[in-house]
């Protein structure tokens, strides 16, 4: 298993008793936990996975890696892996090409799928503009109209005011299926307006919608040859539907449904239409980040619901992320609730530093 962070994937293999190593970036102690051996590494970039993923192949003789997020911005890796173990999910071909944002949405042109207008030089006219770096994730980079921004490192979107929200779904053999529709938040936090902090596996979006989701879904499955677990975002405004982008990897939302979907990707990735899973109430994911510098002493206790977990002494800087939380209800009122009051005890408990 390898992301920038690696537990939920960690967590999901456990679930599904699945024996794994982690390489990531944080090495939180519930990923530990759940891994055989996790292997911490400053980034994603080649140079620094070389040395841990050839020490584990070497140890453990693994075949296969599972992806996750953080190789928006070195799609290289990807590469280098396919190279030394058989990689779970879309190629890396197909991952870079959706990466490729001139690619991107000329094939959402092609297929007549809308999406806010784009520009690739600095806009001049009077629609509000957010910049969006080339490659990112979760909102990281993304900000409003500024004239320092260069054409070099990303490229301009209209904004649209509206609810964003995801869709989850499964590929294989240029078909796909859908497995939920989510409904996601973001909050601003230093130079970036819209970084993500959190989702929920539940939508108000009409039937219409979500049929034309499917239909888009369907299309770009086949166009892209995708494979395993993706998701795609959206945003719906004034009754009409945008698409923004597609994440050709196991996404945060993937922890809200049932484990066997992940099961499906790494062990039998096939369609299997008649294995769609019953959603049992309702599931969100938080991320809390840091109001002030802040440090986890000796005698905290991670509350309820707490997943990536820092170890005790560590210092996390302002607008950085203090931990997750994952909570489950009957109704998207009441989970919501939960994880709110229990995000707003964390950042009001922590012992703040300078």
């Amino acid at each position: 298993m390898i992301a920038s962070s690696a537990r939920m994937l960690a967590q999901l293999a456990h679930q599904v008793g699945i024996a794994v190593v982690v390489v990531d970036l944080f090495a939180d102690t519930d990923t530990q936990q759940y891994a055989l051996e996790s292997v911490r590494v400053s980034s994603l970039a080649v140079d620094e996975i070389q040395h841990a993923v050839r020490y584990l192949i070497d140890k453990y003789a693994m075949t296969t890696a599972v992806y996750g997020s953080g190789f928006e911005a070195h799609s290289e890796s990807l590469f280098y892996l396919a190279e030394q173990l058989t990689l779970c999910g879309n190629a890396p071909l197909i991952f870079a090409t959706i990466q490729n944002k001139l690619l991107f949405f000329k094939a959402l042109t092609v297929a007549n799928i809308p999406y806010p207008e784009i520009a690739f030089i600095s806009p001049t006219t009077h629609k509000t503009w957010l910049f969006k770096p080339n490659v990112g994730q979760g909102g990281q980079g993304i900000h409003y109209l500024s004239y320092q921004d260069e054409a070099s490192q990303g490229y301009w979107q209209e904004y649209i005011k509206g609810q964003v929200g995801s869709v989850l779904f499964f590929a294989k053999d240029k078909k796909s299926q859908l497995i939920g529709f989510n409904t996601q938040w973001s909050e601003a936090l230093e130079n970036d307006d819209f970084v993500f902090s959190g989702i929920i596996n539940h939508s108000v979006l009409p039937d219409n919608c979500r049929a034309l989701i499917a239909q888009w879904v369907a299309t770009l499955t086949r166009l892209f040859c995708l494979q395993g677990l993706n998701s795609m975002d959206f945003i719906y405004a004034n009754g009409q539907l945008y698409v923004l982008e597609i994440n050709a990897r196991i996404s945060a939302s993937v922890q809200l449904y049932s484990p066997t979907w992940f099961y499906q990707h790494v062990i039998k990735p096939a369609y299997y239409a008649e294995n769609a899973v019953a959603q049992k109430g309702f599931t969100a994911y938080q991320i809390v980040y840091a109001a002030q510098q802040c440090y986890i002493p000796a005698t905290w206790r991670w509350p309820k619901n707490c997943v990536d977990l820092s170890e005790s002494g560590v210092k996390i800087r302002k607008n950085q992320p203090i931990c997750s939380i994952i909570a489950t209800d009957k109704t998207p009122s009441n989970v919501v609730s939960v994880i709110q009051k229990q995000r707003q005890f964390i950042v009001d408990q922590l012992p703040r530093t300078s």
